[in-house]
């Protein structure tokens, strides 16, 4: 766990209100916290059990602060803590793009109604599913994550687009890496020791 981590985890561990909590955060970041106005983003909270056991009382304690908490490997985290709270947190995955999304994103929005309305008794007009194939290769190659997306929509380089793929999966084995002793199972351990 890095240092930043590390001595933040104090300020969860004692047995402070929310509000005191929010004091103290705004007091060190230099910035003020206002409920109703301030969103408080606790990111990969899965490294800071206390904070995770401390969610429940933002929401019965301070419902005015507009609070995300989020982690790669929250489910993990979360098995562990003995009470989260039933009925105060609302749990929102995040998905790659669809083929439609990564369609939307190139401007395609057209060729995605047309494709929608085509049945077997009205198929697409040749040129279009002609159009619709290049694009599902694209996309094929490209996947759904939305920085590989961006890239693409960004320059149409596909060499560009692998160089982001390969970033996010060396990053994403370092970050399995980091929890593989608490969390995860030994099949999934023994794959990324293989890489």
């Amino acid at each position: 766990m890095n240092k930043f981590i590390s001595s933040k985890k104090t300020l969860f561990e004692q047995s402070l209100s929310p509000q005191e909590i929010c004091q103290r955060l705004s007091v060190y970041f230099q910035t003020p916290i206002i409920p109703g106005e301030t969103l408080l983003f606790f990111d990969e909270i899965q490294q800071c059990k206390p904070a995770l056991s401390k969610l429940r009382y933002f929401y019965e304690k301070y419902p005015e602060l507009h609070l995300i908490a989020a982690g790669s490997l929250l489910e993990f985290a979360i098995e562990e803590i003995p009470s989260i709270g039933v009925g105060r947190e609302r749990s929102m995955f995040i998905y790659p793009f669809s083929f439609d999304d990564f369609l939307t994103a190139l401007g395609e929005n057209m060729i995605v109604e047309a494709y929608k309305l085509a049945s077997p008794a009205k198929p697409l007009f040749e040129p279009t599913h002609k159009k619709l194939i290049d694009r599902l290769r694209v996309f094929l190659i490209v996947g759904g994550m939305p920085e590989v997306v961006s890239t693409y929509v960004r320059t149409r380089d596909i060499l560009q687009c692998q160089n982001v793929l390969t970033d996010l999966m060396i990053s994403f084995k370092d970050d399995f890496r980091k929890y593989k002793k608490e969390f995860l199972p030994y099949e999934l351990t023994m794959y990324l020791n293989r890489l």
